[in-house]
C-alpha cells in the first residue's frame, strides 16, 4: 500500500498559532477579508479563544510581519521556486510565507520554522502533496534567503504601487521612498517614566527623549526580557503581547 500523503494535524507546541495565522492570511489574500475583522468582533477567527496569551501574541506578530513584508516575501519565493507558488492549495502559500518570515525576521530557529510549516501543509488535504516542496524551499531560504533580501532592501517592494504613487505626488520621490523604508521596521516602544529616566534608558538599552520618554526597540530578545524583568508583574503580560503583535 502506498504511503498516505495526507496526515491529521499533530498538535506540537506552536502549531495551533501558525494554523490560525495561515487561516487569517488565507482570508486576507484570497477571500478579501480584512485583518481587523478576523482578529476581533463577531467575525473573528473562532480558534483565537483557545490560544494561550503567548500563542495569540505569536500569531499576531506572524501575520503582521508577513503582511508588512509581503512584497519582499513574494520576490524571495519567486527566486526560490522554479515554477512559482502553487495556486491550487492556498495553505501551501501560507506555509511558505509563515516559514520564510520566521527564518528571516523572527526569533525562531530555522529547523523549527521549517518543521512547523511542513506540518501545516501535511494537515491540509489539498496542500499535503506539497510537503516536500515546502521543506526544500524553506531549507534553501535558510541558506540563501538573506542575500536575496539584501539585493532588494533599497527597493519599495512592500508598498502597493498605487500608494507609492500618491506618496510621491504629495511628498516627492525621496521622501516617499524614506517612508516606504521606515514602514519595513517594527515600531519602537516608548515608555514614559516619572523619575530616573536616564537610568531607565540605560537599563532598557534605549535612549531618553527630551520629553522624558524612554524609547527602546522590542525586536531584540535581550531587550524584551530586560524590559519584562524590570516591570511590575501585572504589566508583563501586556508587554509580551504587544511585543509579539
Amino acid at each position: 500500500m502506498p504511503p498516505q500523503r495526507f496526515a491529521p494535524p499533530s498538535e506540537v507546541p506552536g502549531l495551533a498559532a501558525r494554523r490560525i495565522a495561515a487561516d487569517i492570511l488565507d482570508g486576507v489574500l484570497h477571500k478579501h477579508r480584512t485583518l481587523d475583522e478576523q482578529l476581533d468582533g463577531a467575525a473573528a477567527h473562532p480558534g483565537l479563544k483557545a490560544l494561550s496569551d503567548r500563542d495569540r501574541a505569536l500569531m499576531r506578530r506572524l501575520v503582521a510581519t508577513i503582511l508588512r513584508r509581503l512584497g519582499t516575501l513574494g520576490h524571495l519565493l519567486s527566486r526560490l521556486l522554479d515554477r512559482g507558488i502553487p495556486t491550487d492549495a492556498p495553505r501551501a502559500q501560507s506555509a511558505l510565507l509563515i516559514g520564510a518570515a520566521q527564518i528571516l525576521w523572527m526569533d525562531v530557529p530555522d529547523h523549527a520554522a521549517v518543521d512547523l510549516s511542513v506540518r501545516l501543509v501535511q494537515s491540509d488535504r489539498r496542500a499535503a502533496k506539497y510537503a516536500g516542496l515546502v521543506n526544500a524551499v524553506l531549507r534553501r531560504c535558510a541558506r540563501e534567503g538573506q542575500p536575496l533580501i539584501d539585493e532588494v532592501k533599497s527597493q519599495t517592494l512592500d508598498v502597493p504601487p498605487w500608494l507609492l504613487s500618491r506618496w510621491i505626488a504629495h511628498y516627492g520621490e525621496s521622501a516617499a521612498r524614506e517612508i516606504a523604508v521606515a514602514l519595513s521596521y517594527e515600531p519602537s516602544l516608548d515608555i514614559t517614566v516619572k523619575a530616573d529616566a536616564e537610568q531607565w534608558a540605560s537599563r532598557l538599552h534605549g535612549e531618553m527623549l527630551p520629553t522624558g520618554t524612554v524609547r527602546t526597540l522590542l525586536q531584540s530578545p535581550a531587550n524584551r526580557s530586560s524590559i519584562s524583568a524590570r516591570l511590575p508583574a501585572a504589566r508583563r503580560h501586556s508587554l509580551r503581547s504587544w511585543a509579539h503583535a
